[in-house]
């Protein structure tokens, strides 16, 4: 117990650069006697710490304490916090507690160089923290559970070893060892639902330094050329980053090669006011049908289910 709050004491320190020893007291519910005894320890185990008494007094560590503990250099420590400062994008507490812990250890603070939004699919009206959750069963080997909602649209419930976090070609996704398919598969995040850790734990799988190239070969790939008006193309750009502009007098064409799966045929339904598909013939049919078909369908008089 003592060694913990001696640690404690250190790091508050660190962070606070003075207290006194009523505040240390309250903090840790122990009497101003305890302090000094945990003062007296530290000092005796060589961490250059002190008491100065008057109005403007407390408990401090001497001002080179920080550099003289450390390993890092000053460029390393400012790579370090600038890392942990970027993890605080995320949204996850734990992340803001170990910065404040880090930075204190270090002797160094760094101002936010990033910020990203995560809220669209860490946190839903079912899975307030959904991050933390399977951030948590990942380092920690607990095996989770959830429905995934497949493209045959069907339900299905997993039990899955959680391995990593995987962002890719805007999606997140969990790779882990499916219970049910006996395989090792990638789980779309937005397609999981009741996700919650199990007690039940795991051995770890042995895993390649980066495993979204095993992810990119899974994708069968097409390359689509389009008639794009102006409207069309900057949404364009922000959803496929290498795509081949070609400005004509009449038109302009937009060519790129993306993913194939039937949310291709969706999402240029959304851009039918705007784009039109040259290339390939297949898909340009099939958008065809597509037209055809919905035309017809608002062709249709409405049912009013009122009429008799």
């Amino acid at each position: 117990m003592q060694m913990n709050r001696c640690f404690e004491i250190v790091y508050l320190l660190l962070e606070r650069k003075k207290l006194t020893a009523q505040e240390l007291a309250d903090r840790f519910e122990v009497s101003v006697r305890t302090i000094y005894r945990d003062i007296d320890f530290l000092s005796q185990a060589g961490i250059p710490i002190y008491a100065r008494r008057g109005k403007d007094g407390g408990i401090e560590l001497w001002d080179t304490f920080v550099l003289n503990k450390t390993v890092f250099s000053k460029a390393e420590k400012q790579e370090l916090t600038a890392l942990l400062e970027g993890m605080r994008s995320t949204g996850v507490p734990e992340e803001t507690q170990v910065l404040q812990k880090v930075s204190a250890l270090l002797g160094e603070s760094q101002q936010a160089w990033i910020e990203a939004d995560f809220s669209l699919w860490s946190k839903t009206a079912d899975q307030p923290d959904l991050f933390s959750l399977l951030r948590h069963a990942i380092l920690n080997h607990k095996k989770i559970q959830f429905h995934y909602y497949g493209l045959n649209r069907e339900a299905t419930h997993r039990v899955v070893e959680p391995l990593r976090l995987v962002f890719k070609a805007q999606a997140w996704y969990v790779y882990g060892w499916c219970t049910w398919r006996k395989e090792e598969r990638f789980f779309k995040i937005v397609r999981m639902r009741e996700v919650e850790e199990l007690d039940e734990s795991f051995e770890p799988r042995s895993l390649p330094e980066t495993i979204i190239t095993t992810l990119a070969e899974r994708d069968e790939r097409v390359t689509l050329t389009l008639k794009v008006q102006p409207q069309g193309i900057a949404r364009l750009m922000d959803d496929f980053q290498q795509i081949e502009l070609n400005s004509g007098p009449e038109m302009t064409t937009v060519q790129f090669s993306c993913p194939a799966g039937d949310w291709l045929l969706s999402y240029l339904l959304s851009m039918a006011d705007c784009t039109e598909v040259l290339a390939p013939e297949k898909l340009r049919e099939e958008m065809r049908r597509c037209i055809n078909a919905l035309a017809r369908q608002y062709n249709e008089e409405v049912y009013d289910h009122k009429k008799p």
